[in-house]
């Protein structure tokens, strides 16, 4: 005949299992222990940047300062521009939220040329500009890489947030940014291992196709 167990004393749900309601939760270490930044040292876990895809990157030595710069930089144009064409927002919502959320505080102030006699330019002019700056921007990315990998590397990391699954598409593309806005500086970091990316992001974007 099996021995019988005790059952431990806890309060328990109408499952029987063992409620945790009431139970400390250190917030900090629930942080750390998120998915995606499970991967960097644990030291790095804390760290703000590890919020997104490129901080994670450039935390865990694959990307320089320069190229992080630059993706963001790439952000604020992608958002700038999805205003001034007055881009529809994909059912996912995914540009709608960079476009809201992201891009609101983030975006820098019109440099001193862009302000004439203390009047900022008008929005044709504004318009004009940014199309230019992506026209110019887009040029640069594709005369490296003409079949759109790089691009849907950039769109994937930088745009969509999720990680990355070809490390050299999207260095590429962030060197031929930080080169061409000169926020350049110390080049290609060495290639090195990275973890398995997620599955494939699916969502179509008007704006960048």
């Amino acid at each position: 005949m099996a021995k019988k167990t005790r059952r431990k004393q806890a309060k328990r749900t109408p499952s029987g299992r063992i409620s945790t309601a009431g139970a400390t939760v250190n917030p900090r270490e629930t942080v750390t222990q998120q998915p995606h930044r499970r991967w960097l040292p644990e030291k790095m876990r804390k760290d703000q940047r590890a919020e997104s895809a490129l901080g994670r990157l450039y935390l865990a030595g694959f990307l320089t300062e320069g190229q992080v710069v630059a993706g963001e930089r790439w952000r604020r144009l992608m958002a700038d521009y999805a205003r001034v064409i007055d881009a529809p927002r994909p059912a996912s919502g995914v540009l709608a939220r960079m476009i809201e959320e992201k891009a609101g505080p983030d975006t820098e102030a019109p440099p001193d040329d862009e302000v004439r006699n203390g009047v900022a330019i008008s929005d044709e002019e504004l318009r004009d500009r940014v199309l230019e700056a992506m026209r110019a921007a887009r040029g640069e990315i594709a005369a490296r890489d003409s079949s759109g990998a790089v691009m849907r590397m950039l769109t994937r990391v930088v745009i969509d947030d999720v990680d990355v699954q070809d490390i050299t598409y999207l260095i590429v593309g962030l060197h031929s940014l930080a080169t061409f806005w000169r926020t350049f500086d110390d080049g290609y970091r060495p290639m090195r291992a990275v973890r398995a990316p997620r599955e494939e992001n699916a969502d179509i974007h008007e704006t960048i196709t």
